[in-house]
């Protein structure tokens, strides 16, 4: 009472075993395994006209309860939107939105949404929420992202952690650890990958609604979050591309290793 359900996984950890070794698991670890083995997604039949729906499995991802997408947000959308439009005439609001340096987002970031007036027009008296302040900021920057290809996401991401690793280098802070900026200097072409892969307008569908009112979007979504790359040539003897190889990081695990000895 009042635990989660285990589960029994079959699938082989260690080629060198014969037999295929049992283990308890949580749910999202057998759907990750079930993803991975191919016995998910259960298609229908309008999904077998799509290009790669006659390769099954090999999905791999996390249970990370949607932390790669809320990386992606703050990467994407701090240099443009974090901040408060010099254009909007309420400076005043400055202070209530950063006290200090050391802040990792505007204190306003978990205010939900919250209009400059009342349904019945008169002044409510209360601070506007983080998306009013940044309306036109947000819309176009949304706009941007609804129309760009892969490739354009792909660079986005790439440019906007490179410019943060320009700015600690004419601070003169290398020396300094920078927590996020390491993590997402670890992750570039994951994160890149993923951001290619949701594509520009279901990033800017997410991105609104986190924008909208993020304590409430932000939580848990998605709880997983899966990945694979499938070759276009019908006559590629395998079809699934080799992340490892492609993207290497989190999916070469003569990467891990090295990133491991270097934090040894």
């Amino acid at each position: 009472v009042g635990k989660r359900c285990a589960y029994v996984g079959w699938e082989d950890e260690d080629d060198s075993e014969r037999m295929a070794r049992t283990r308890s698991m949580n749910v999202e670890e057998l759907a990750l395994e079930e993803y991975a083995a191919g016995r998910l997604p259960i298609q229908d039949e309008e999904d077998c006209d799509s290009q790669s729906a006659n390769v099954k499995g090999g999905w791999v991802g996390w249970h990370d309860e949607g932390g790669h997408v809320r990386a992606l947000f703050r990467i994407l959308c701090a240099p443009s939107i974090f901040g408060i439009d010099p254009c909007d005439g309420q400076s005043v609001e400055q202070h209530t939105i950063f006290l200090a340096p050391y802040q990792g987002a505007p204190l306003d970031l978990h205010v939900g949404f919250q209009g400059p007036s009342s349904s019945s027009g008169a002044e409510t008296g209360l601070p506007r929420g983080f998306f009013e302040r940044r309306r036109a900021r947000i819309d176009r920057l949304l706009g941007e992202l609804d129309s760009s290809t892969p490739q354009d996401i792909c660079d986005r991401v790439y440019d906007a952690i490179f410019e943060r690793v320009r700015a600690v280098r004419d601070a003169g802070t290398i020396g300094m650890k920078d927590a996020l900026l390491l993590r997402d200097l670890g992750e570039i072409r994951t994160l890149s990958f993923i951001a290619a892969g949701l594509g520009g307008k279901m990033l800017a569908t997410i991105f609104r609604c986190l924008c909208f009112d993020y304590r409430h979007y932000a939580g848990g979504l998605p709880d997983l979050l899966l990945l694979r790359a499938v070759f276009d040539d019908d006559n590629q003897e395998e079809r699934l591309v080799d992340l490892g190889t492609w993207v290497g990081e989190a999916f070469s695990a003569a990467e891990v290793q090295k990133g491991q000895v270097v934090e040894l």
